[in-house]
């Protein structure tokens, strides 16, 4: 074999050094480590945009309840000013028969004030992104203001969610 030969066939032979595939391996995980953190903030954004959507709408159907009936579905369903989970106040407002609404006792026209997908339920209760109820309170006796935790709001009806429980420190989204 003369030196034309095997120079031509060195030449000829195509393809990607070890150096160069691990640059272009190192160049996807620099990508990835910036765009990963950047994906999980929009993501939380837009499960903090979800929870105040559905806050609204759980704070309109609770007032839609009161203008229909001239009472707060908490009072027909026999629940105090404020309650952690919601399954007896979600019956009520969905029209569905159940506890808090036994026989659609507590909303007879079956009118259903907020719709929700199966998917936001859990047990009844109406669901943040971060699987944790919805928190509600009225006031019952119109004084015009609420307990809310070390809170006092200035409203008839108050409806939050903690937010991410892995947020610290934690970040409330509220109806006020």
């Amino acid at each position: 074999m003369t030196f034309k030969e095997t120079h031509r066939t060195r030449s000829s032979v195509s393809g990607f050094t070890l150096i160069e595939l691990m640059v272009v391996i190192a160049i996807i995980g620099i990508l990835a480590a910036i765009t990963i953190p950047v994906i999980g903030r929009a993501m939380e954004s837009a499960k903090r945009a979800q929870a105040s959507t559905e806050i609204s709408s759980l704070d309109t159907a609770v007032r839609a309840y009161y203008n229909e009936y001239s009472r707060f579905p908490h009072q027909a369903a026999g629940i105090n000013e404020y309650i952690g989970g919601n399954a007896n106040l979600m019956n009520v407002l969905r029209a569905r028969d159940g506890e808090g609404n036994v026989n659609h006792a507590n909303n007879p026209r079956r009118i259903m004030f907020i719709e929700t997908t199966e998917h936001s339920m859990d047990e009844g209760n109406f669901i943040d992104p971060w699987e944790q109820p919805y928190n509600v309170a009225v006031d019952l006796n119109f004084s015009g203001e609420i307990s809310v935790g070390d809170d006092t709001v200035e409203r008839l009806v108050a409806v939050w969610s903690e937010g991410n429980p892995e947020d610290d420190p934690p970040r409330r989204i509220q109806s006020w």
